[in-house]
Order: structure tokens, then sequence, then C-alpha cells
């Protein structure tokens, strides 16, 4: 808070009170005189011991907690689904599956991982046709341009 009060302090001595810099040097007494009002409030984060140093932990739990949707409803974006929808609430759920995994260990592992793979496969299979048609209209041009290739024909028809 040192640094940020010298910092502060320096900017109002050096700051214009008359002519075009007027509103600057009114902008700088509005921010000193907030600085004053809430500084013993500002970086008390840093002196709690459960606040880490930088959010990676944070922004890791958002992307394990989102991953499984992702997959699930086949899409690249989490807007206006379950995470958006509930909120709090699946993000509270989820951090608390999380945090039972480490007492029940293998208890949610499948019991028949073989099993389980290979219904991913044939799941996969059935809807390899769905995605095949999807990525064609999505990169139709990309499809032709391989197919020209693969065929030995020139990219551009002509």
């Amino acid at each position: 808070m040192a640094r940020c009060e010298a910092h502060i302090a320096s900017l109002r001595e050096e700051a214009p009170r008359a002519g075009l810099g007027a509103a600057t040097g009114r902008f700088i007494e509005h921010i000193a005189t907030l600085g004053e009002r809430y500084g013993a409030h500002l970086f008390v984060c840093f002196d709690d011991s459960r606040v880490p140093p930088s959010t990676n932990m944070l922004e890791g739990f958002f992307g394990r907690a989102k991953r499984p949707l992702r997959r699930a409803c086949g899409t690249g974006s989490t807007s206006n689904s379950i995470a958006q929808n509930l909120g709090g609430e699946y993000l509270a759920a989820f951090a608390l599956l999380e945090s039972s995994r480490g007492m029940l260990g293998d208890a949610l592992v499948p019991r028949d991982a073989l099993r389980f793979r290979e219904e991913r496969r044939r799941i996969a299979s059935a809807e390899a046709p769905i995605t095949r048609r999807r990525s064609l209209v999505r990169k139709f041009d990309q499809h032709v341009a391989r197919l020209r290739a693969h065929r030995g024909l020139s990219a551009a028809p002509g």
C-alpha cells in the first residue's frame, strides 16, 4: 500500500490545477480521495494465506467443470448450457464431486472400464456419419479442395 500511496502523492504534486489540465488535476484529487477512503481495504487479500497468488487454480477448476459439459453437449462453448443456467449450483455440485473423489478413491471409476470404453467407441461410431455431414457443411470448401487434390485436379475450378 505504501507504494500506491507514494505514487498517488507524486501524481498530486505534478497534476496541473488550472488551464487545460485542470480536469486531470480534479481526477487525480478524486483518485486520492478514494484511496484515502478505501485504501485500507484494497490489498488485504495479500495478507490472507487462503488467497492464492494467482488465479491459475481457479481457472483450472472452471476448465475442469466445463469440459464434461462441452463433451456431453458436443459443443465448443458452454454458453447457454447447464453451467450458465444453473450457475453457482452447478459449480458447487461439481466442487463437491471433485472433493469427494479423493475420499471415495476408485468408487467413481466405472466398474467395467473395458465395457465402458467399448460403449464409448460404439457411440462414436454411430455418431460418425452425423459428424461427417456436419463437417462437410461447415468446411465445404476445404473438403472440395482435398478431393480435387486427391483426384489430381487443380485446386480452383476452371
